[in-house]
């Protein structure tokens, strides 16, 4: 009996040292990946600062990884400003955070200078797009979410650029793009506004249309400059369309037609440029309104929008200005809290960055209260420069 029980001891032991090993061997080892809002982050692309406080000459920025939750900004690890002619810009970074399009500036460019395009992931530059002919690619120009196209509009030779280091496009055009790309989630495509000429793009009404641009060089006319009313000088235009995550639809900004009975009310004479948003669908071509204002940002689910300038009523009956959650499915409008202006979603859908006088803050998207600490910023950002220089990455 005794003798049996020690063997039944020893089974007893044999059996929890292998479960033991079991549990802590790699091949059973269970690994959970950080969620997309533990993975993503809002970036900027501020103006370097001189020790006695001028800003450095040239158009040097320096690439800044701002943090919600402790509201300090430091620099993302392997990037950084080397040299006074490198042309450092949030769209030219991927959307995984890895892959930064460094531009250098080979010789003088009012003498016909060219820029080499260089990609930099941490440790390992490559090139991602080579070119002797292109001199310029402001203020457009933008990489693929996966880091391996670029595309830009080239003023000096008039054409729409897109490519790679194996191929690239060359579409000459009368059009002028001067506001930033759009591209749609796959990098397969990108979209943009586009103005006939100068004219058509002046510094406050312009008359854009809205055009896509594929991988292999394929250029449409989405909508047409002269069946739009002008593209209000705020938000909207300076963010450029934005593609929806769902790749079906490509959101604007417009002005509302002369023949808009919506043109003459009073909520509409609360917005710059009487605008409105809408959407456009790719594979038709057909557009609807979404909503009084100018589009701000799209969700990453596609089931609301924000627009900012809109018409906000307020306690005393009239109508004031501030920030719409539409409803694209029942276009119901929802009037966020007043601190929330210049919105910009994130890619997990839970905050949302907005622009004040000194600082920028975040706020939870399900109750729309503040979250974490603001980032005090640099002075005198622009709608054009936070269209431009801020946004959102997830990086892996």
């Amino acid at each position: 009996m005794t003798l049996l029980l020690r063997l039944l001891a020893i089974q007893i032991s044999l059996a929890v040292l292998l479960c033991g090993l079991a549990a802590t061997s790699p091949a059973s080892a269970q690994t959970t990946r950080p969620s997309i809002a533990e993975r993503e982050r809002f970036i900027c692309a501020e103006r370097v600062v001189l020790e006695d406080g001028r800003p450095a000459p040239g158009h040097i920025r320096q690439l800044r990884w701002l943090d919600p939750l402790t509201g300090k900004a430091r620099d993302p690890q392997g990037f950084g400003v080397r040299g006074p002619r490198e042309f450092l810009r949030t769209s030219l970074l991927d959307t995984r955070g890895r892959a930064l399009l460094e531009l250098h500036a080979i010789g003088d460019l009012s003498r016909g200078g060219r820029i080499g395009l260089t990609k930099s992931e941490p440790g390992a530059p490559t090139a991602v797009f080579e070119t002797n002919e292109a001199t310029s690619v402001w203020p457009s120009g933008a990489i693929s979410p996966d880091g391996t196209r670029i595309v830009f509009f080239d003023h000096h030779a008039e054409s729409l650029v897109i490519g790679d280091t194996t191929n690239a496009h060359r579409i000459p055009t009368q059009w002028i793009v001067t506001h930033p790309f759009s591209w749609r989630p796959d990098s397969k495509q990108v979209t943009f506004y586009y103005a006939s000429g100068y004219d058509g793009d002046d510094l406050h009404i312009q008359n854009h249309g809205i055009a896509t641009l594929s991988a292999d060089g394929q250029l449409r006319e989405l909508v047409r400059a002269s069946d739009t009313a002008g593209t209000p000088d705020g938000m909207g235009k300076y963010m450029g369309p934005l593609w929806g995550p769902s790749g079906r639809f490509i959101y604007y900004t417009s002005g509302l037609p002369l023949d808009d009975p919506d043109r003459n009310s009073t909520a509409a004479k609360m917005i710059p440029g009487k605008s409105a948003a809408y959407r456009v669908q790719v594979d038709t071509g057909r557009t609807e309104r979404i909503g009084l204002g100018e589009l701000a940002s799209v969700s990453p689910d596609e089931r609301y929008v924000l627009l900012f300038y809109s018409p906000v009523p307020r306690e005393d009956g009239r109508w004031g200005g501030g920030t719409t959650k539409v409803d694209l499915e029942t276009r119901e409008a929802t009037y966020l809290p007043a601190g929330i202006a210049y919105p910009k979603i994130s890619p997990s859908g839970e905050l949302v960055a907005t622009l004040a006088l000194d600082a920028i803050h975040f706020f939870d998207t399900k109750d729309w209260k503040p979250h974490g600490q603001p980032i005090a910023r640099e002075p005198h950002v622009s709608p054009e420069e936070w269209g431009r220089e801020y946004r959102w990455i997830v990086i892996e």
